[in-house]
């Protein structure tokens, strides 16, 4: 029964490690334009629960902020042609995201233009993405390191929001999953204290 199988615990994040990545990052990203896209990244998997792949194609035009409503992210085409939209939950990451975007634009980037992309102008890949993940997660012990991939950050993201009582459905929805026996997967109880905002 697929929702008798659970996800083994190391396999997502608490939200201390959360917050000790994001600080770590905040402290790196100040002289690295690398560590910022890190950060970045690093939110669309853990705060969005984006799909690495889904990640290395989010365009600039699929990231709304400022539209009168709360800020969410359009994934297009995701697995298995897929796509829907994700609230952007926390503020924090929010304000990240527009900072991001301004400076993209900045950049002379396009609508049409990946939101994260590399300092000579390409796209990702999936696997870069991965890599990218990896590097973010830096201050985190070795141990931890080498259990957590982009796609922990996903069960991450479906964990904490379950966690601030949102029902099932919602993170259903959240995931784009088509079964909800799928999203209970990724579920493990109300075991962890919940912020209302990662810095």
């Amino acid at each position: 029964d697929m929702a008798a199988w659970i996800i083994p615990k190391h396999r997502f994040m608490t939200e201390e490690e959360v917050q000790i990545v994001l600080t770590d990052l905040k402290r790196r990203g100040k002289r690295s334009v690398n560590t910022k896209t890190n950060d970045i990244i690093f939110r669309l998997s853990t705060i969005c629960g984006l799909r690495a792949s889904e990640i290395a194609n989010l365009t600039i035009e699929n990231v709304r902020l400022d539209h009168g409503k709360s800020p969410y992210v359009r994934v297009v085409d995701g697995k298995g042609g897929v796509s829907g939209d994700v609230t952007i939950w926390d503020s924090s990451t929010a304000v990240a995201f527009t900072s991001h975007m301004t400076q993209r634009l900045q950049d002379n980037g396009k609508p049409t233009d990946k939101f994260v992309q590399k300092t000579n102008g390409k796209a990702f890949n999936r696997q870069e993405i991965n890599k990218r993940f990896a590097s973010a997660i830096h201050g985190l012990p070795d141990n931890r390191r080498k259990e957590l991939s982009v796609h922990c950050g996903r069960h991450t993201a479906a964990t904490m929001l379950h966690n601030k009582g949102v029902s099932l459905a919602t993170v259903r929805d959240f995931c784009r999953h088509s079964n909800i026996s799928v999203t209970n997967v990724y579920l493990h109880g109300k075991e962890l204290e919940t912020t209302e905002t990662f810095e």
